[in-house]
């Protein structure tokens, strides 16, 4: 699925009736309603969704709601640690290799 098409499904889904957390008053955790996860996971929840690198090599984008939320991460929102993701389609990001993707996890959680 190219990211075209990806970006796309994902607006759509963002686009549709007011979810019952529009009217929430203070933020949630993850795993427990938080409205920016729902909307994050309406995509990355895809497991056909992949960053291609300039190596050639794929990295998966998919994230298990369900894995999120018996995590580490569960209390965190995903933009707690993805900052600057909050806009769709997301601001584009290069990187050589896996060993430069994950070097980029590796910052973000010190």
């Amino acid at each position: 699925m190219t990211s075209r098409i990806l970006v796309v499904r994902c607006l759509m889904l963002l686009v549709g009736a007011a979810p019952p957390w529009a009217a929430a008053a203070e933020p949630v955790p993850a795993g427990q309603g938080d409205p920016g996860d729902s909307a994050c996971l309406s995509c990355h929840a895809d497991r056909e969704l992949h960053l291609k690198l300039e190596s050639g090599e794929t990295r998966s984008l998919q994230v298990s709601g369900e894995d999120l939320a018996r995590s580490v991460h569960a209390k965190l929102r995903c933009t707690d640690c993805h900052a600057g993701m909050e806009d769709v389609p997301h601001p584009e990001r290069h990187y050589k290799n896996a060993s430069q993707f994950k070097a980029g996890f590796r910052d973000v959680c010190k």
